[in-house]
């Protein structure tokens, strides 16, 4: 193709002279870059993705969906594609091509979206307050929230001009989604490999454990019997207390889309192409079971009792109802066109793993960044001691994110325009038992760096995937930072 470009564009200068030979291989080459098989090039690139080992609804062929009657629909129907699969039984996933063979976009179709994530610690002290008679965290499922029939996902790759690699991906998530670049994801067999949340199958790069979407204010919160800090968020690969788990038992599934592929032209006549209702009917929340089964004994009956009282109280929660089914993909503002939907464009935002002990407070910055499709840090501060006080950034249009508690001695550094913290190392240490941040160190692209506290041996480095930079965090504080995990958004062109 370089010497075809060249000989293209001499022939477009008055200097050089072209024959019809020349002419002819320019027309003959350019023809052929322009040709492509849109079945091998969707399945050059389909997707892998990993399902929870306590996933109950597994993908579902939409054929199948429609075909069932709606007041058969049952639980059993709802399950009987986790079956289905395990017996050799794959669900289609439809690949819509654009002309030009640069975006694939794979959507997927569950039957069923279940129960809502959610993770707390719990905490009851002793009559005096010297021992704690009772403490815990928890990942479990909130039913009266979030709970649908149908669910569509869709993974979106964008290709360079020859088709030859992935530049970029759209991972859906809760009817919105982030753009990512190649550089952020996991590969399998040179595909796109991602995870996909408990119940709701949103999609997610990295495999975090649990990503917190809301985090439920500290004030709606005080005094409820022992919840010290409570989030509803998607779970990732964590253990959850459930409603029940899979017959058969827990099962860590790949699901590979490569080996059950429906061209998005080929269903043009079919009747869940035509169908134009949607993909399923409302739920009550009341008629939605209530929290999972926990251990027994008085400290699990407080807690039960404590949550349902969160339930009723928190803002973020209250009066939530679980919501309808959602419309066909192909007529999806957004998603119809290749863009992804409520996305900002080709901005979006991942994480890596969060590193520290158990200790302070959960907090996310994710639940403010999501709100903006674009990130210009302008300041960095550190307070620390022998350990990390606070960690603070300030971004443009956004404000201050600010973790721990200042008053100890402060560094700060304000960053020139395009400038954007490309690495952060973080150094932990044991403080009353539990691992803490004891210090910390920015490192921008231009090369400057700010740190704070005491350093000790082998610390964890967190660097931005290529066209991403750190904008905020997730993890836990109290007084000081006991957990902290980059949140990595991508860069303005």
């Amino acid at each position: 193709m370089l010497r075809i470009g060249l000989i293209a564009a001499l022939c477009l200068s008055s200097a050089f002279a072209c024959g019809q030979s020349e002419r002819s291989l320019i027309s003959t080459e350019l023809e052929r870059a322009d040709d492509f098989d849109k079945r091998e090039l969707a399945a050059r690139f389909a997707p892998i993705f990993r399902l929870h080992p306590q996933e109950l609804y597994l993908p579902m062929d939409p054929e199948t969906f429609l075909m069932e009657d709606e007041n058969s629909r049952n639980e059993d129907f709802f399950l009987s594609a986790r079956a289905d699969y395990l017996n050799g039984h794959q669900a289609r996933t439809i690949v819509n091509v654009s002309e030009d063979g640069r975006k694939l976009q794979y959507w997927i179709f569950y039957a069923k979206n279940g129960c809502q994530g959610s993770k707390l610690r719990f905490r009851i002290l002793g009559p005096i307050k010297i021992w704690n008679i009772g403490e815990t965290n928890r990942t479990l499922e909130l039913c009266n929230v979030a709970v649908h029939e149908g669910d569509w996902e869709n993974i979106t790759v964008r290709l360079s001009n020859d088709r030859s690699r992935m530049e970029s991906a759209f991972l859906s998530s809760h009817g919105v989604g982030n753009w990512l670049p190649a550089s952020a994801l996991e590969s399998k067999n040179n595909r796109p490999f991602v995870y996909a949340a408990l119940n709701s199958h949103a999609f997610y790069a990295k495999d975090i454990g649990f990503q917190a979407d809301t985090t439920i204010s500290h004030v709606a919160l005080d005094g409820i019997l022992g919840i010290e800090w409570m989030q509803i968020g998607d779970i990732i690969s964590e253990q959850a207390y459930v409603q029940k788990n899979p017959i058969g038992g827990q099962k860590l599934i790949e699901f590979d889309t490569q080996k059950a592929l429906l061209l998005y032209e080929d269903i043009q006549k079919s009747s869940f192409k035509n169908f134009g209702g949607n993909w399923g009917r409302p739920v009550n929340a009341k008629d939605v079971n209530d929290l999972p089964d926990l251990a027994p004994g008085p400290i699990e009956w407080i807690l039960r009792a404590a949550i349902n009282i969160a339930l009723q109280v928190a803002p973020e929660l209250k009066k939530q109802s679980n919501r309808g089914a959602p419309d066909s993909p192909w007529i999806r503002s957004g998603w119809s066109g290749f863009e992804g939907g409520k996305s900002f464009g080709s901005s979006g935002i991942s994480f890596e793993p969060s590193v520290g002990g158990s200790g302070g407070k959960a907090f996310s910055d994710y639940e403010r960044l999501k709100k903006f499709g674009l990130y210009q840090l302008r300041e960095i501060v550190i307070h620390s001691g022998d350990r990390v006080s606070q960690v603070c950034l300030t971004l443009e249009g956004i404000g201050d994110l600010c973790h721990g508690k200042g008053g100890s001695s402060e560094n700060r550094l304000v960053l020139d325009d395009g400038e954007f913290i490309a690495k952060q190392e973080i150094a932990l240490g044991k403080k009353d038992g539990d691992q803490r941040v004891f210090a910390i160190r920015f490192t921008t692209n231009l090369g400057r760096s700010i740190e704070g506290g005491t350093w000790t041996p082998e610390p964890v480095t967190h660097s931005a995937p290529e066209g991403m930079q750190i904008v905020g965090w997730f993890g836990s504080s109290g007084d000081e930072i006991d957990k902290l995990g980059p949140l990595y958004g991508t860069l303005s062109n």
